[in-house]
């Protein structure tokens, strides 16, 4: 689970998100929110078990209400599901890039918790086609570059 995620005010001025009702933004942005959001931008859960943690209100009328506007998001491209169980954000890398490297075996757990199916096989193309670009920076970092700039903005902190 994470802390946070990204949300850019940008959303607001995005064509697709613009034309949603208030129930289908209310939904994408509990998705993005979501405390179940791993870092590789997936929650394990069916539409009826994420649509039941939208709150308590749970008239049939309003059930279905929230459960087109989730295949809204899906149709337009916002979200991504398989009925395994598992929804996806497309783009959430490009705009929640890890902070750092993960190693194999942390990712390794992320992708094993993912339900079996064809959706879990583009998440890890996806992660795989991003991983060069997303971790990059790292590539020509040093030990010694590290310590260097934490020492410039630590400072030198010898006796006061």
């Amino acid at each position: 689970m994470k802390d946070f995620a990204n949300v850019y005010i940008n959303i607001h001025a995005d064509e697709k998100y613009h034309d949603l009702d208030d129930l289908g933004k209310l939904v994408f942005l509990t998705i993005l929110t979501h405390p179940c959001l791993t870092s590789i931008g997936t929650i394990t859960r069916s539409i009826e078990e994420f649509i039941l943690g939208l709150g308590p209100d749970c008239e049939p009328e309003r059930f279905q209400a929230k459960v087109a506007s989730f295949n809204k998001l899906v149709e337009l491209g916002m979200v991504e599901y398989d009925s395994a169980g598992l929804i996806a954000l497309p783009n959430y890398l490009e705009y929640n890039p890890p902070s750092s490297p993960m190693t194999e075996k942390e990712l390794q757990k992320l992708f094993n918790a993912l339900p079996d199916c064809e959706l879990k096989n583009h998440v890890i193309a996806r992660y795989n086609e991003k991983e060069t670009e997303l971790f990059s920076f790292w590539d020509d970092v040093t030990f010694m570059d590290i310590v260097s700039a934490f020492s410039e903005t630590v400072g030198d902190r010898g006796d006061e």
